[in-house]
């Protein structure tokens, strides 16, 4: 780095909820990374989209955040 470099940072917002059906969530620079209502039901809603009635094997999620998948 040069004298008038300076270096790459980024600030995060990061609140954790507690929701009314008392279930947890978390809210990134304002924003909702899970179901601002029922987390739980969305997760069960997204499973059944992305599989329907199949049964794979094996099953791999990524950045699930808070793991209600």
């Amino acid at each position: 780095m040069t004298g008038n470099d300076k270096p790459w940072t980024v600030e995060y917002m990061i609140e954790r909820l507690t929701l009314k059906s008392g279930q947890q969530s978390i809210r990134i620079n304002g924003k909702h990374y899970h179901s601002s209502y029922n987390p739980v039901k969305e997760a069960e809603r997204f499973v059944f989209t992305t599989i329907g009635d199949s049964s794979p094997s094996t099953i791999i999620i990524c950045g699930a955040v808070m793991g209600y998948i």
